[in-house]
């Protein structure tokens, strides 16, 4: 799942003993209060320092570092064991990173240098490291590929955008599955944001429109059917002028440059925001705020396993779909089709959906979860123990809080 303005996903629902590339400069630690950029380092962008597996978080500082905490049978954490974790850790031997993306039990993350690292579940091949393996603890370097610039990723599989405009992909998703990555066939023009859910992708070309390939069971594909799964690109009806996309379990979400977010898939749980239609086909979120501007005051669009979002640029946070665990963070569990302003949020600057649970990362790179927390993964150094409201998450041995850097609007 892809977080991006270029759009964002949080989690579908739904390394190896490599340790890090040798080559790579010696990871550089903060204090519990740091907020500069190191130099030599690119400005990381907001919507890629955040990201949800169905039941673990990563966090990226703007040191390059990533931390994880939360579930970790897989090693999606990757400190090296299968311990899970209800505080942050530093997933080892990485440095010098500029996106990190969850998958539903694995995690991937893109260096400075354009190169993929990934870890966790390995089941179906869906880090790219070649064979199959239940457990993968520690960062592995995908190999093949160059020139990175963004990733998404999915239940079964993750895909990856290079700096030329090429897809590659790996993993399972229906009609493909590999265990190294593959160049997408079948687009026709340079692709400019990737996006992946549960078992499928979108890719939003430099034409403003959209292609989508894999699964279709939801009709997440946004064709016009709920049956015909495809194993290459295919049009989304009915959308153009598209400026982002992003891709839940089985829902699907694109902006358009007139400020207007349009939503397609499965819609059990409200996430499309929509009262009309099969959800076979793209339709407009109603109760949105328009911006005056267009797409511009929209920072991001992000779709989760059961929820969908919208960041502003004003930091404030609309959300619809599922709230069984109270991840709107109001107190309540009362569930809504039509868009939700979270009150309880202010001054955020990216959000990322789990199942069940939310996390969000402020301007001032304080970071802060809601809803389910079974596996620890709100980070506030508890288990079992679920929150209807925003808790902060803590930092590492569970003293202070974790900062990651202040935020793109912050600095």
């Amino acid at each position: 799942m892809k977080f991006s303005l270029t759009a964002a996903c949080a989690a579908a629902l739904c390394l190896g003993a490599c340790g890090g590339d040798p080559a790579a400069p010696a990871p550089i630690r903060m204090d519990s209060g740091g907020g500069r950029q190191v130099a030599g380092l690119s400005p990381v962008r907001d919507h890629a320092r955040i990201s949800n597996t169905r039941d673990s978080v990563g966090a990226l500082h703007v040191d390059g570092t990533v931390f994880a905490w939360g579930a970790n049978q897989y090693g999606q954490l990757g400190i090296g064991t299968t311990s899970g974790s209800t505080v942050p850790v530093m997933v080892s031997g990485l440095s010098s990173i500029k996106e990190v993306r969850g998958g539903a039990y694995h995690m991937a993350a893109i260096r400075q240098d354009g190169t993929v690292w990934t870890w966790g579940n390995n089941s179906w091949g869906q880090l790219g490291v070649g064979g199959m393996s239940s457990v993968v603890s520690r960062a592995r370097l995908v190999t093949g590929l160059s020139n990175v610039t963004a990733l998404a990723a999915g239940t079964y599989h993750t895909a990856a955008l290079t700096s030329g405009g090429a897809v590659w992909t790996w993993g399972y998703f229906p009609g493909k599955s590999s265990s190294t990555p593959v160049r997408t066939a079948g687009l026709a023009m340079a692709v400019r944001s990737v996006a992946a859910g549960q078992d499928f992708n979108l890719a939003l070309g430099v034409d403003g429109k959209l292609y989508g390939w894999g699964g279709n069971s939801y009709g997440q594909l946004g064709n016009g059917t709920r049956s015909s799964s495809s194993a290459f690109p295919g049009h989304v009806y009915g959308l153009d002028n598209v400026t982002a996309v992003s891709a839940g379990a089985s829902h699907s979400l694109a902006l358009r440059a007139d400020g207007t977010v349009w939503a397609w898939g499965n819609n059990a749980d409200g996430q499309l925001g929509v009262t009309s239609g099969d959800g076979t086909q793209a339709r407009p979120v109603a109760g949105l705020p328009t911006p005056l501007d267009g797409g511009a005051s929209i920072k991001a669009i992000v779709a989760g396993g059961r929820n969908s979002a919208v960041v502003y640029a004003d930091a404030s946070v609309w959300m619809w779909g599922s709230n069984g665990y109270g991840q709107y963070g109001d107190g309540s569990v009362q569930s809504s089709s039509v868009p939700v302003r979270l009150n309880a949020l202010a001054d955020v600057a990216a959000i990322t959906i789990g199942e069940g649970f939310v996390s969000v990362l402020k301007r001032d790179g304080s970071v802060f979860g809601i809803g389910y927390n079974r596996m620890g993964q709100l980070g506030n150094n508890t288990m079992y123990l679920p929150s209807r409201t925003p808790v902060q998450v803590v930092g590492l041995s569970g003293i202070g809080y974790l900062r990651l850097g202040a935020g793109e609007a912050a600095r």
